[in-house]
This record gives C-alpha cells, sequence and structure tokens, in this order.
C-alpha cells in the first residue's frame, strides 16, 4: 500500500509540473500580472525557500528517524510498523507539498525559483523511494 502511496504522490507531482509548465508555454502563466516585478520576485524567492526549508526537514530530520528493515523482517510487517509507515508518509507528504508548493508558486509569478525548487523536490521524492528503505540492513 505505501508504494502505491508513493507512486500516486509522484505521479501527481509530475502531473502538475506538467500541466502548469504547457500553461507557461502557451501563454497562460504567470496569472498574476507583472507590474511590480520585485515584490512579486520577492515573494517567488520566499516560496522557494519555503520549499528548501520542507526539503531539508525531510532530508536531514526525517530520514535518519526512518528504521531501516531488520533481517528476517517481512516487507507487509515492515509496513505496518508504527515506527517506519507514518515517518515514511511525512516524509513523502513534505516532499510533495513542496513541490506543490512551487508549482503554484510558478504559476502565479512565473518566476523559475520556485519551479526549479519544485524539481528538486520531485527528484527528492522518487529518490526516496519505498524500495530504499525496504531493502533490509546488514
Amino acid at each position: 500500500m505505501p508504494a502505491v502511496l508513493h507512486r500516486i504522490l509522484l505521479t501527481m507531482a509530475i502531473g502538475l509540473a506538467v500541466v502548469f509548465g504547457v500553461l507557461a508555454a502557451i501563454g497562460v502563466a504567470p496569472l498574476l500580472p507583472r507590474e511590480d516585478t520585485r515584490g512579486a520576485d520577492f515573494v517567488a524567492y520566499v516560496f522557494a525557500a519555503i520549499q528548501v526549508v520542507m526539503l531539508v526537514v525531510a532530508v536531514a530530520v526525517l530520514v535518519p528517524r526512518v528504521p531501516r528493515r531488520r533481517p528476517g523482517q517481512s516487507v507487509e510487517v515492515y509496513w505496518a510498523d508504527t515506527d517506519s509507515g507514518p515517518r515514511l508518509l511525512m516524509l513523502w507528504f513534505l516532499c510533495e507539498s513542496a513541490a506543490t508548493l512551487g508549482l503554484v508558486a510558478f504559476l502565479l509569478f512565473g518566476h523559475p525559483a520556485p519551479a526549479i525548487a519544485s524539481v528538486i523536490a520531485i527528484v527528492a521524492l522518487v529518490m526516496l523511494s519505498p524500495r530504499r528503505f525496504v531493502q533490509a540492513s546488514a
């Protein structure tokens, strides 16, 4: 079940990136008028900074707290464990939320900084796949 949820979150983040990228390519984005570019740029950088903080918390704080599967422990028991399952879900939700936040900021302001941070969040979500945590530790 967690592997399916991870795949859904990843698909949604990538799908949102593609849709917003197409909207930008055909000229629909940015949605907000660009009269005061300094203000919009500042807000876009704030969004990107929030995304970076979310990713740092995910990778530096949550990943080390997820226990590895013990040798002899079945995958089903590992996912059902209250130490691993909820922590992985929080990790994946945080990465996907960072991607979504940046993509919405890109759609609103058209600034590349949140979009770049969103790509990094999607890459982090790919790299933090269930397979990485299910491999039994030696």
